[in-house]
Order: C-alpha cells, then structure tokens, then sequence
C-alpha cells in the first residue's frame, strides 16, 4: 500500500512472525458463495477498451507500476492518460460508467482534482482527474472566507467557471493483483470466536468486531482499518492497528472448524491477535461482490445476487445501490434515482427458499414488519432494524 510508516514497519515485524506458515506465497483458491470461478480481468485489455473513451488508441497505454492505498509494495501495470479534454466533452459520466459494479475507495481530494482507487476482482485501476487551471488564479476565491451573501455568490461563480471553461486531465492506472499480493477483496469474512465469545466482521480494509473487556467485564464492539493483505503459504494474513489496542494481525486457513457457541460447522479457521490477546475461532467467507463501496445499477446487482422480488417505487434499470451492509445472510443497501430525490433501503435475507424482502422503503421501519420478523436470526441488530423497539 505505497510507502508505509517507520512505526507501521516495527508494529508489523512482530505479527508477521505471530502468523504462522512458509514463505510460499501461493494464493489460496477460494470460490464465491455460489461456488463459481472468477474470470480474471486483464489489465491492459481493460484500459484498451477505456482508450477510445479518452480519445486515444491502444497505442497509448504504457507500461507503469502502480503502488497505492490498497496494495502493499508495487504491482506491474499499465496507463493511459489525456491531458487536454475539454470540460463539457461529459468525461466524468463516461468514466462513471467504466466502472460501474466496481469497489470505490475515495483516497483523496483537493482543489479541481480527485483520486480514486476502484477494485474488481483481480484488478486494481487509480483514477486521477483535474482541471488544468492557473493555482494562482484559484487560490485566492478557493479560500475565501467571504460573509456578504452576494459575494460569496460571486466566488462560487468564479470557481464554476474555472472548472468549466478550462481544459481537463485524465490518468487512469491499473494492474492485477498476484500471488504473492492477493487482492483485498479476497478479505471478505464473518469470524465466529470460540471460548471466549466474541466476533468479528472482516470486508476488506474495514474489520468490525466483538470481543469481551477484561476490565469492565463487558463487551468492546469498534471497528478499525487494515492496511496490509497477504499470504503466507496457503493461509490469508492480514495486519492493521487500533490506537487503544496496538497491533492487529490475523491469519484464515481452509480447515474445517465448529464453533463452541452452537456447534455449527465452518469452511475456515482463524487467529486473531488484538494487542496482546489471542482469539481463534471459525470463519465464513463471504460474497465479496457484496462488499461497502460498490457502486452501480440496482438492476445488475439484482441479476448478480440471483434477487427478483423488488416490487419497490424506483425504476432498477436507473437506480443506483450503494452503501451496502451485510451480516451473516443478511444484506442492506441503499437505492438513489438517478436524477430525482427518490430513495428507498432494501433489506434482504438469503433462506432455503432464495432471498426474502424484509423491507424496502423509507426510515423508519414500522411497527408491524418489526413485529413480523422479529424472530429473524440477527436482524433486529442489523442495519435500519435497529431502530425496532425492543419487547
């Protein structure tokens, strides 16, 4: 993930020798929860596709390691890039629709440019835009700290039209993960822990967890970053750190586990360090399709997780979906109608049956469908049920 700290290098040295395992770096073979193989993206044949989007040709794609925010040292890959496009020539909206469907992950902002990482699959790609115009010119109503109504109304003018009548840059980056630097997609677990309980929730760069507080004798639920992905063997590590706890590192290997809390059979084990406290337990892998910063058009994401009951206000084929939220079979997402104030949040459940709709409209969810699934395994914790009153 580019270049890491002095502190994040000591912290890592002794969790890496925490997970255990060779230095083979063969990357374990994990399929989707519907056991189908994914067909990996080639990075240069991707941005071929992009060329003539940026008005350029396949001739134009270089080769350039890429290092950023979701990778932990470099990756070959390739760019392709335009300097000079004009402002109204919609470019935004073309690479918005490139990337539909992918993971994004805003890195960085700043005054007439953005960053952005996108993830999927097996591929990485940066996306960095800015609007070619005289940083002298712009500083000045960029910072101003007019009050007057009027003026300021002047300066947000003059800053639309800097943005509009200058030309735009456009570099797009991208590579494929390896062996040796597995995607952090591949990260994509529900842990159970054994004796004593606790848990935790893994979707790439985020984990949230459960564990229990020696101190108060009560539960710690918070949630950190994780920064580094890897392998070690046939077993997925991972390392991250927390300001009240230390170090993190946790290590996931495919052997069989049943869990002390109900006996249920799982596909993984796991070790977690929190500081300097031990927990194992089983895991689950989880879809990673369904994943928080996905981004796209409701009716794909419907077709991609088999889902056919939306019987909502919003049209799927121009509503987006984002800010997905998913625990054990249970799945929130938010709908937005692209070009109307029209939103609507979809909870669904994944049975024996297929997936059920345990709502879909605005916040609140009322009293009777709170009654109605109140038996349902987590959903009362879950997302805007957690809004139901407790009986």
């Amino acid at each position: 993930m580019g270049k890491q700290s002095k502190l994040s290098l000591i912290l890592l040295i002794p969790y890496v020798a925490f997970l255990s395992g060779c230095t083979n770096t063969k990357t374990p073979e994990i399929a989707n929860e519907a056991g189908e193989t994914t067909k990996l993206i080639n990075a240069k044949t991707f941005l071929e596709t992009l060329a003539p989007k940026l008005d350029k040709t396949a001739k134009d794609i270089t080769p350039q390691a890429f290092s950023g925010g979701s990778i932990n040292g470099e990756l070959s890959g390739y760019l392709l890039s335009n300097t000079n496009i004009k402002s109204n020539s919609g470019m935004q909206e073309k690479i918005d629709q490139a990337f539909e469907g992918w993971v994004e992950k805003s890195v960085g902002d700043g005054i007439g440019e953005s960053y952005v990482e996108y993830l999927k699959d097996n591929l990485i790609c940066s996306v960095f835009s800015k609007v070619n115009y005289n940083p002298e010119e712009t500083m000045k109503p960029a910072y101003s700290d007019e009050k007057d109504p009027n003026k300021k109304k002047e300066t947000s003018n003059e800053l639309e039209k800097i943005s509009t009548e200058n030309s735009q840059s456009f570099e797009i980056h991208c590579a494929e993960f390896n062996e040796k630097n597995p995607s952090p997609l591949e990260f994509s677990f529900d842990f159970f822990g054994k004796e004593p309980f606790w848990n935790a929730e893994l979707r790439a760069s985020s984990l949230t967890y459960t564990i229990p507080n020696d101190e108060t004798n009560q539960f710690n639920t918070d949630s950190t970053y994780i920064w580094f992905w890897g392998t070690s063997g046939e077993t997925l590590i991972f390392t991250g750190e927390k300001y009240n706890l230390g170090g993190i590192a946790g290590e996931i290997s495919k052997k069989n586990c049943i869990d002390s809390g109900f006996g249920n059979k799982h596909e993984y084990k796991t070790k977690i360090r929190f500081g300097a406290t031990i927990f194992e337990g089983c895991a689950d892998k989880i879809d990673n399709f369904l994943v928080e910063g996905r981004k796209g058009i409701a009716e794909n994401l419907f077709k991609k997780i088999n889902y056919n009951n939306y019987s909502g206000k919003l049209d799927p084929k121009t509503t987006f979906y984002s800010e997905i939220q998913t625990k054990g079979n249970l799945l929130e997402i938010f709908l937005t109608q692209k070009g109307k104030e029209n939103t609507e949040y979809l909870v669904i459940g994944k049975t024996d049956d297929g997936r059920e709709t345990y709502w879909q409209g605005e916040v609140p969810v009322d009293a009777d469908t709170c009654e109605k699934y109140v038996k349902v395994p987590g959903l009362m914790d879950f997302g805007i049920f957690n809004s139901c009153p407790r009986g």
